[in-house]
Order: C-alpha cells, then structure tokens, then sequence
C-alpha cells in the first residue's frame, strides 16, 4: 500500500512539475508563434449575361508599412493590385505590341471607371514565403488563349497556397461555381484600389527576367472576349 501511494505521489509531483514548467515556458514567451501575414490574396469573378460571359483576377492588397513585391510589380504600403490575363478586350501595351498576356491593375482601373464593384471573391492572407511563391507564379503566368484564358491564370496563382482550391474549367459559370460553392465567400464585392494612369501595366516575357511596360486598360471598339 505505501508503495502504491508512494508511486501516485510520485506521479503527481511530476505532473505538477511538468505544468508548472509549461505554464512558466508560456510566461516567459516560449510558444508557437503566430505567423506574420504581409498581403492578401483575393480571387475574384465578375458575372456578366447571367454567366455566359465574365472576367476573373487576383487582387492582392500590401498589409505591411513598406513597399512588397508582387510579381514584376512594386506595390506600395496601403495599395492593392490587381492582376489577370486578357486577350483581344483591352488596348493593350501603349507601344502597339500583342495586347494579349498578363497585367497589372487593368481590372481596378477599368471597374472604378464603371462604378461597378459587385463580384463574387475568395480571399487568402499570405505570409511572406507565400508571397514569394505568388509572385513566382504570377512572373510564369504571362499568356492567353481560349484555353488559357483569363479563369486559367487567376486559378493558377490562387492555388500556389493550400486551401480552397478552384478547379480550372474554362468556362466562366464554373469559375463562378468555383468560388460560390465555398461558404466563406463573399458576393458583394468591395472597392478596389483606384490606381493612377502610370499605375497600369502590362508583364513583357516571363520568369525573373520580366519586365513591365506601360498599358492603355481600355476596351477597344472591336473587343469580344478576354
């Protein structure tokens, strides 16, 4: 018997000791640290004729008080851009080369034009090793066709970071179903950064090389699709 009890005493000292230290560890600033976000990570769908037609981008907004790097882009504390791909429904770069590819606030530009902020959108926060595997993604993500198309590019940069994945598939009323069927999302949108008119750009080439050059975001006269 005095064994038993000796053992229980035993037991619970131990156990005493191993709260105290815990509790002490705790105290002292010994406990997991929570991750330091530097961005967020929207995507975003605009429905247009009841989803047979319609635009998808990502929008990042800077969390930090300094300038981060997104892609080629140097965006600026308390700034936001957005970025996605067009083909024949925008003017394009300002030197008169191939409009179609991948850009850098077209989208802010052209729906604060419009006064229209009502989109459907998923949102992410980025630590800044999330961000740089954004940012990668965004430098290789510089194309467009039909099939690679506006949904193509803004999906493949959303799902570089785990976590409500957006299966690619093509047309816009799935990408708008991709979004929807998550309960955290949001439809009512939210105002966009209004960025200056040296603020739009469009990527030249891809990977680390690229660089940005000036873009007109307008919609020619002769536009049928993104």
């Amino acid at each position: 018997m005095k064994k038993v009890l000796s053992l229980i005493l035993t037991v619970t000292l131990l156990l005493g000791c191993f709260t105290v230290y815990s509790n002490a560890a705790l105290s002292l600033g010994f406990k997991k640290e929570e991750p330091t976000y530097v961005a967020t990570m929207y995507v975003c769908q605009m429905d247009r004729n009841h989803s047979l037609d319609g635009h998808t981008w990502i929008y990042i907004k800077n969390l930090t008080n300094s300038t981060i790097k997104v892609g080629a882009y140097n965006l600026p504390k308390g700034q936001a851009v957005s970025i996605g791909t067009f083909g024949y429904s925008i003017v394009g770069p300002k030197d008169g080369s191939d409009p179609k590819g991948l850009y850098y606030n077209a989208e802010n530009y052209r729906y604060n034009k419009a006064k229209t902020f009502e989109f459907a959108y998923l949102e992410k926060n980025l630590t800044q090793k999330q961000l740089e595997k954004v940012s990668n993604k965004i430098l290789n993500s510089n194309s467009w066709s039909y099939f690679r198309n506006c949904t193509w590019a803004a999906f493949r940069i959303w799902n570089t970071i785990p976590g409500q994945f957006c299966p690619y598939l093509i047309s816009p009323l799935f990408a708008r179903l991709s979004i929807l069927i998550y309960s955290s999302h949001k439809s009512d949108g939210f105002k966009l950064y209004n960025p200056k008119a040296d603020q739009i750009f469009k990527q030249v080439g891809n990977g680390s090389g690229a660089t940005l050059t000036p873009a007109d975001a307008n919609v020619p006269p002769t536009a049928t699709a993104d």
